[in-house]
């Protein structure tokens, strides 16, 4: 998850992921300079940005983190 300490958006998305006991990978954009080359390659353009297999979600959107976890676990199931 691309994200910043300040924004209440990301705050929810770390609460959502806390709350279901999933484990991630956060990358500062504000402080890590390495974080926002990659932030703006991706196309970047507000934070949260997450990413879960081949989707990326952009704001805090429990449905759509939903959908792609269930995917990503699905995926898994199968091989």
């Amino acid at each position: 998850m691309y994200s910043t300490q300040s924004c209440p958006y990301c705050a929810k998305t770390r609460a959502y992921f806390a709350e279901r006991k999933i484990a991630f990978v956060e990358r500062d954009v504000q402080a890590d300079p390495t974080a926002l080359a990659q932030f703006k390659q991706l196309g970047g353009t507000g934070v949260p940005q997450v990413l879960i297999g081949d989707r990326r979600i952009s704001g805090f959107a429990p449905k759509a983190l939903d959908d792609a976890l269930e995917r990503l676990q699905q995926t898994a199931r199968s091989r």
